[in-house]
């Protein structure tokens, strides 16, 4: 499941996260729980960005679905800003593969057991 965060639809009180199918949108999604998630992030989406200064869709999450799981001590809070950072970060350091996700109603995003994997 690949899924992004809407922020037209969260400024309009809608559902935030959209899941896709080869590109295009399948589903919208109040909450959605992933595991084995890995974010993918495209550079020339990231870019453009960072050029124009105005958020687009250039980063997903790809995970499996899964039931959710009560946020506590092991989550770590995940921030992404296209304009400024090249990966997601959770609690500040960097990571790309982690064991869930939890991407809340209220447009957060929290991860366990984050990690960085196969980068140089």
């Amino acid at each position: 499941m690949r899924i992004h965060r809407n922020l037209h639809n969260a400024r309009a009180g809608g559902p935030q996260w959209v899941s896709t199918v080869r590109g295009r949108v399948d589903e919208y999604h109040e909450a959605v729980s992933l595991s084995d998630v890995r974010t993918r992030i495209q550079p020339g989406g990231r870019a453009k960005c960072e050029r124009r200064q105005v958020r687009n869709v250039c980063a997903f999450f790809d995970g499996g679905s899964c039931r959710p799981r009560k946020v506590g001590e092991e989550w770590q809070r995940v921030s992404f800003d296209p304009r400024v950072n090249t990966e997601f970060l959770a609690d500040g350091e960097p990571w790309n593969v982690a064991d869930a996700a939890e991407l809340r109603s209220d447009g957060s995003a929290w991860v366990l057991h984050p990690r960085l994997e196969g980068r140089a």
